[in-house]
């Protein structure tokens, strides 16, 4: 008997990421951008409309609209990581996943970021591994390195991190009060990794929580398909239309088998805009409002 495959739906919280007039409505409650609340009221939405996750975006530099000296809406400057534990608090059920900033970061202060918000979060955790989105300059880089450098930077970057979580295992965690032992020494293991863009000796401070935490990518160049194919549980895309969501899909799952992985664990996740009304002529009117004052040069 065979089992229907489960479709996973997540939600951006990045208020105008591709719609950067879109903040400008009468109704969009930019004002509140920046509080705990606005994040929670938007997650609690994603609850009840039973979403499996909600994904906060992030950029570690100061964006501008080209040609204007405004800071652009759509990258507000709030570390989702802390907006997260808000979230995690104001909901039971959607996950949370999260990018710190993996290449201008050490592994092990990210390996023990996203443990903490596992467990915070009572084991609902994700990490968005990201490989390059500007900002090197605030990270004493005068440059950003060449893709097939970021990408092998960054499949050394996720190794570190997996070898910390796995450290410190969940199984280590004793808490037995009768005898005092907190946790059996004996599971826990140094990492000793020692590789060319990275030394970490570990072991991580923190065990692992029972729920494994999800890897999620976005590569679309050769080199990020493969990185992604490689470690991810799921892949953000961006696909104009079917025939190119089934080209990546089946790429995805080629390679996924080539590093001997089974393909169906690399999900592909394509990225949808969605204008939502009563009727079909409301929404085509509420999509022209909301790009009424884009600038189209």
């Amino acid at each position: 008997m065979s089992v229907a495959a489960k479709l996973h739906v997540g939600m951006s919280l990045a208020p105008t990421w591709l719609s950067g007039e879109a903040w400008r409505r009468a109704d969009s409650d930019i004002s509140g951008v920046f509080s705990s609340d606005y994040f929670v009221d938007l997650a609690q939405r994603a609850e009840a409309a039973h979403v499996d996750f909600v994904f906060r975006p992030d950029t570690l530099c100061f964006f501008s609209h080209p040609g204007a000296g405004e800071p652009a809406a759509g990258f507000p400057a709030t570390d989702p990581s802390t907006a997260f534990l808000g979230i995690a608090r104001g909901n039971h059920t959607t996950s949370g996943c999260c990018p710190p900033f993996g290449p201008h970061l050490p592994p092990y202060v990210v390996a023990r970021q996203i443990q903490s918000l596992n467990w915070l979060s009572n084991g609902r955790a994700g990490w968005n591994i990201v490989t390059a989105l500007e900002g090197h300059e605030n990270f004493g880089l005068k440059e950003m390195p060449l893709p097939q450098e970021r990408y092998e930077r960054a499949a050394e970057f996720t190794q570190v991190v997996k070898a910390l979580w796995a450290s410190f295992p969940n199984e280590a965690l004793k808490l037995d009060r009768e005898s005092g032992r907190f946790a059996d020494s004996s599971l826990v293991r140094p990492v000793a990794h020692e590789g060319r863009h990275f030394s970490v000796k570990g072991p991580l401070n923190l065990p692992s929580h029972a729920s494994r935490i999800p890897l999620v990518q976005a590569g679309a160049s050769p080199e990020g398909r493969d990185f992604a194919s490689s470690v991810a549980d799921a892949v953000f895309a961006s696909t104009p239309d079917m025939q190119a969501a089934i080209e990546l899909r089946a790429d995805l799952r080629r390679r996924a088998e080539g590093h001997g992985r089974n393909p169906d664990g690399v999900k592909l996740m394509p990225g949808l805009s969605l204008y939502l009304a009563e009727t079909g002529r409301e929404a085509l009117e509420l999509y022209a409002e909301t790009h009424a004052r884009a600038n189209r040069a």
